[in-house]
């Protein structure tokens, strides 16, 4: 088991999903969880977007420790 840097993009207005390498650079720098959410927000949603705007997005994804033994990961 490891790290994929694998983003899978869901369209609900087209029902498109795509599926997504991140960038290297990007997980390195960031590396899971609240982080990369962060990036990934702040790269589609312009500032002052409505929260229940067409345009927002939802992102989920799990942190570096999820699966370990760690407490609340």
């Amino acid at each position: 088991m490891g790290f994929s840097a694998k983003m899978l993009t869901v369209n609900l207005s087209d029902g498109e999903i795509r599926r997504v390498d991140l960038p290297e650079t990007i997980t390195r720098q960031f590396l899971s969880g609240r982080g990369i959410n962060a990036w990934l927000l702040a790269q589609h949603v312009e500032p002052g977007t409505d929260p229940l705007a067409p345009e927002n997005i939802l992102v989920l994804s799990c942190g570096l420790l999820t699966g370990t033994p760690a407490p609340s990961s």
